[in-house]
């Protein structure tokens, strides 16, 4: 079984790699949590399914990111959207 929450510094890690930043800074994970938090509750975060982590990057984080004015923000929403796709069995290993 997958913690949610290592869904969430592995996704939060491709972003950053994404926008360039360091990886393992927690920054980009930490934006990805609050923003999770804020849309879908505590439960929204043990629950994690591919739709709402989609749902959250394309709404509540990238709008957290835009304030900051993060160049190259929609590529990496974008890429980070299909690395989402591609590893939709890591959420099904957290449904176990």
């Amino acid at each position: 079984m997958v913690n949610p929450l290592n869904l969430i510094v592995h996704f939060g890690n491709f972003l950053a790699q994404q926008l360039g930043k360091p990886e393992k800074s927690g920054a980009i994970c930490g934006f990805l949590r609050l923003a999770l938090k804020k849309e879908f509750g505590t439960k929204g975060v043990d629950n994690l399914t591919p739709d709402k982590l989609k749902q959250v990057l394309q709404g509540e984080l990238q709008q957290k990111l835009m304030i900051l004015k993060v160049t190259t923000l929609s590529d990496a929403i974008a890429a980070t959207m299909k690395e989402v796709t591609r590893n939709q069995s890591l959420f099904t290993m957290n449904q176990a």
